[in-house]
């Protein structure tokens, strides 16, 4: 039973798991899996493209790398080209701008950093809900601003929010599922965070994998599916 001088904690204890927390709890999860799918997608930005031949030329001579047909222009008039599902290729990030993709790497991981030093002082001052949901729109706005990104240096540009955006949320969405659980529930709610995670990150190779032509689709599809979780 509660009394009045108990701590909070303990009171929760004492509460238990009940139907509030389990409905707060799957709140959690879903949040966990679309920002999973999140950050899933700057792992697809480091992939190269494919070299191909593109002529008669140069069938049956050894495929050049990625590098290589760069910095040759021979190769690239022998019928030498690249193709195929790449991030790299949709935002020209390749060749001379390929400086771009661990550059945009860097941006995405600086923006968690700032954010994440950030959003823990707003959600103690401004409560949990609030702040998670708006970290969580942002989220789904920075992911549809990247697949909307026309130029290299405006992806670059989306891609630093976005990371913001993702390292906001992640420190919202621990605290929030974490804090009305009974503290002898915390380390499942850490394990299964991470499990249930794993799922938007499927989510995300299944999106581009059904995508792959087009990337810019799977941002404005992963963007899709945070806005709900965010409402």
């Amino acid at each position: 039973a509660c009394t009045s001088n108990m701590k909070v904690t303990d009171a929760i204890e004492a509460i238990g798991l009940g139907r509030f927390q389990v409905g707060h709890l799957c709140c959690a999860w879903a949040a966990g899996a679309v920002l999973s799918a999140n950050v899933m997608l700057m792992y697809y930005v480091s992939i190269p493209p494919h070299v191909v031949c593109r002529e008669a030329e140069c069938d049956g001579r050894q495929q050049p790398t990625v590098q290589e047909l760069c910095k040759s222009d021979a190769l690239a008039s022998e019928g030498w080209g690249l193709e195929g599902s790449s991030v790299q290729l949709e935002w020209g990030l390749s060749c001379s701008d390929e400086w771009m993709v661990p550059f945009s790497q860097s941006m995405f991981f600086l923006g968690w950093f700032l954010a994440t030093t950030l959003a823990g002082q707003v959600s103690d001052t401004h409560g949990r809900r609030v702040p998670l949901a708006v970290s969580l729109f942002s989220l789904a706005t920075a992911c549809l601003l990247c697949g909307k990104a026309d130029t290299s240096y405006h992806y670059i540009a989306a891609k630093l929010l976005h990371g913001a955006c993702v390292g906001a949320s992640l420190l919202n969405i621990y605290v929030y599922g974490y804090e009305l659980l009974p503290p002898s529930r915390a380390s499942f709610f850490g394990t299964s965070y991470f499990t249930v995670s794993s799922i938007g990150s499927g989510l995300t190779a299944l999106l581009a994998y059904s995508y792959k032509d087009d990337w810019r689709a799977v941002c404005y599809a992963v963007a899709l599916l945070t806005y709900p979780i965010a409402l």
